[in-house]
C-alpha cells in the first residue's frame, strides 16, 4: 500500500527521518509536508510523533490529468458506507465539484459531511495527491509533559521529541537504554511503546525521579540504576540519550561527549543522541558511522 503522511512542520527533516525509520523504506519522496512511502501495515504509523496524519494514496495526477484520474479511478473499491470530499492548497473546484466525480461512480452513494465512513482528502500542489484518510495521530505525550508529573525537571526533552528519537532507533521491540536518564522521559516513551527499558545517571536524585515518574504512569523500573554512563556494561538493542550539559554536568563539554561515543561503541550498533547544536559531532564521533 502507498501511504501518505501530512508531518508536522516543526522540524521537516526530524518528521522525515521519524516517518521512513519506523517504515525502514529505502524508497520514499516528500514535498514540502507531505510524505509517500509504502507500507503494508499502516497501524505501526500510529507511534510516530511528528505527523498528524496517515493517508492511504490512491494516486497522484497534475492539473491537466485529474479529472481524467478522478473519472476512470475505481472508487467503489474505497467506498465504504458514505464520504465526503476535503481539499487542502489551491484550487479552483470546490468540494462539490471533486465530489461530483466520485457520487457518479458509486453504485448507492451517501455522503455525510460531519462523520464521514470514507474521507476522501485532496492535497493541490505542484502534484496532486488523492487520498483516503486512515487515521489521525493521537497527541497523548502532551500529557506527560514534564511539568505535569510527579517530578518535574527543567532538562527534561518534550515528550513528542523523546518519543520522535526513540522512533529513530528504528526498532519495532527490544532493549532501549538511557545512559543519562534524568527525569525519565526518553525511557518513559520507549515503555510506553512496548520497549523494555533501561536506565543509569549519575546522580542519584534523578534516578529517584526517574523511578517515581515512570510508577506514576504504572511502569515499573527493575533496571534504572545510579551509575556513571562510562561504566555501563549491558548491550542494549539501542541506546537513546540526551547529552547533558552546562552548569550540572559532571564532566565538561567534548570530553565528555568523546569518551562517551568511544564507550558506548561496543555496545550497541544503533544510538540516537542528543547534542547541544554547538557540538563539532565529526570531532568527537569516534567509530560511529552518521
Amino acid at each position: 500500500m502507498r501511504l501518505l503522511f501530512e508531518l508536522s512542520k516543526e522540524c521537516l527533516p526530524l518528521a522525515e527521518a521519524e516517518a521512513v525509520a519506523v517504515s525502514r523504506a529505502k524508497v520514499f519522496q516528500r514535498s514540502s509536508n507531505l510524505l509517500s512511502l509504502s507500507s503494508s501495515t499502516p497501524e505501526r504509523f500510529k507511534r510516530l510523533a511528528y505527523a498528524h496524519n496517515v493517508y492511504h494514496l490512491l494516486f497522484t495526477a497534475t492539473t491537466k490529468t485529474f479529472s481524467k484520474k478522478m473519472s476512470s479511478y475505481p472508487w467503489q473499491s474505497v467506498y465504504d458506507e458514505n464520504f465526503c470530499v476535503r481539499k487542502e492548497g489551491n484550487s479552483s473546484l470546490s468540494e462539490g465539484e471533486i465530489a461530483a466525480y466520485i457520487w457518479k461512480s458509486l453504485k448507492k452513494p451517501e455522503v455525510d459531511l460531519n462523520n464521514p465512513t470514507t474521507r476522501i482528502v485532496i492535497f493541490f500542489g505542484k502534484t496532486i495527491f488523492v487520498c483516503k484518510h486512515l487515521f489521525s495521530i493521537e497527541k497523548s505525550f502532551q500529557d506527560r509533559r514534564s511539568h505535569l508529573r510527579p517530578e518535574p525537571h527543567p532538562s527534561s526533552l518534550h515528550p513528542k521529541l523523546a518519543r520522535a528519537m526513540v522512533n529513530i532507533a528504528g526498532k519495532e521491540k527490544g532493549v532501549i537504554m538511557d545512559p543519562f536518564c534524568g527525569a525519565g522521559g526518553i525511557l518513559l516513551e520507549a515503555a510506553l511503546l512496548n520497549f523494555s527499558i533501561i536506565g543509569y545517571d549519575i546522580d542519584k536524585l534523578m534516578v529517584f525521579r526517574c523511578r517515581k515518574n515512570l510508577l506514576h504512569y504504572g511502569i515499573p523500573y527493575p533496571k534504572i540504576e545510579q551509575l556513571d554512563a562510562l561504566q555501563v556494561k549491558r548491550k542494549p538493542s539501542a541506546i537513546v540519550t540526551d547529552l547533558p550539559y552546562g552548569k550540572n554536568t559532571k564532566k565538561e563539554g567534548k570530553d565528555l561527549y568523546a569518551d562517551f561515543l568511544k564507550h558506548a561503541y561496543p555496545l550497541t550498533k544503533t544510538m540516537v543522541v542528543g547534542f547541544p547544536h554547538t557540538t563539532d559531532i565529526d570531532a568527537i564521533k569516534g567509530k560511529w558511522t552518521i
